[in-house]
């Protein structure tokens, strides 16, 4: 434990995904997760990392298609990485549109897209905590947001 940054992953989930149930009922998307190990300790920062999976959870939801599913993975790696992973079982719009949407903005009517606004979240909260975010969206089977970030924040290990 290292500057009061350890956060118990499972119980941070529960808790952003409670704040996310009720836009998920009411577009009908279940959301499911997958944690690695029940009691998974990571030692970043419980506000930070959990806003990092907001991000993820709002980008899944405003892309994932009405009646759809959504799957968040937690694995911690041997490599000292947290690997999170969001899925859905489709996508309300076109691969084009979402892969557009997760380009820099030309204009600003673009940059006020909601797909935009929370892809951006998504990669400047995994920026803060020294991580990358990745999409993938293929026609028909859905979007992927993979956010790698390392288990301790470079300033914690300094």
């Amino acid at each position: 434990k290292e500057n009061g940054a350890e956060t118990a992953l499972r119980e941070l989930v529960t808790e952003v995904l409670a704040k996310r149930q009720r836009h998920a009922e009411r577009r009908r998307v279940v959301v499911e997760t997958e944690i690695e190990s029940s009691a998974a300790l990571v030692h970043l920062p419980r506000r930070l990392l959990g806003r990092l999976i907001e991000a993820q959870i709002d980008f899944a939801l405003t892309c994932a298609e009405h009646g759809g599913q959504i799957i968040l993975r937690a694995q911690c790696g041997s490599d000292e990485r947290l690997l999170l992973t969001v899925q859905t079982s489709g996508c309300a719009a076109s691969a084009d549109e979402i892969l557009k949407a997760a380009r820099e903005p030309t204009d600003r009517k673009s940059a006020q897209r909601p797909l935009t606004i929370a892809w951006s979240a998504v990669r400047s909260a995994a920026k803060v905590m020294d991580g990358v975010a990745e999409i993938d969206v293929t026609e028909d089977k859905g979007a992927m947001v993979v956010v790698m970030l390392p288990q301790r924040r470079r300033s914690d290990r300094e």
